[in-house]
């Protein structure tokens, strides 16, 4: 056994998605997701329909929003395809995560962000 696979394996951790430090219930549930689907960023984006010339930046979105105490909901950070609500949006629906949970959240950051 490699010492990398030993790491991940005694971490319980996927090993592409320890860059990740969620700070909301929403981020954790992502992140969670991610790690039992073994989804990597790559695939993501990817299924999110960024074209492969924008692949970085687009990873870079993805760790600033599962890194963010607001998800990204601040509307910091937006592309061409996505403003902040609908790039959250659109990674919930990819990673199967309840709508009534997700809308809620985002209502929630939202709400508090007023």
């Amino acid at each position: 056994m490699s010492t990398s696979s030993m790491v991940t394996t005694a971490c319980d951790t996927f090993k592409y998605t320890r860059c990740y430090c969620p700070q909301c219930s929403l981020a954790v549930r992502i992140v969670d997701k991610m790690h039992k689907q073994r989804f990597r960023a790559p695939q993501i984006i990817k299924a999110m329909g960024y074209p492969v010339k924008h692949s970085i930046a687009a990873n870079d979105r993805l760790r600033y929003v599962l890194n963010s105490p607001n998800i990204g909901l601040d509307g910091s950070y937006i592309d061409a395809y996505y403003d902040a609500k609908g790039f959250v949006i659109t990674l919930c629906e990819l990673l199967d995560i309840e709508p009534s949970y997700y809308n809620q959240q985002i209502n929630t950051i939202v709400s508090a962000k007023l």
